[in-house]
């Protein structure tokens, strides 16, 4: 979604879980006919319509690099609340 193009995601996993129905298609997961179906469906959308809903999409995704720091930000506070009585204990 970050790219700003329309989506086919199997529904199940993370990606599943914040496509946009404005601009993907969802299909079984390990299902070849359903990933078919779902290709046939998006196909038969209108192209226009399916690319601004998806660059409407993409601003409200994190780039790669904006979730890595968000993570590793995220690991440092709880190592740091895991250290924190170790410190005081000092």
């Amino acid at each position: 979604m970050a790219a700003g193009l329309p989506l086919i995601v199997p529904d199940e996993g993370g990606c599943a879980e914040v496509a946009d129905p404005r601009c993907a298609e969802l299909y079984a997961a390990r299902d070849a006919a359903s990933a078919a179906a779902a290709i046939d469906r998006l196909f038969g959308r209108d192209p226009l319509a399916l690319r601004r809903a998806a660059l409407k999409a993409a601003r409200r995704v994190r780039t790669d690099r904006e979730h890595a720091v968000d993570l590793i930000a995220y690991y440092q506070s709880v190592l740091d609340q895991r250290r924190a009585p170790w410190a005081s204990a000092a």
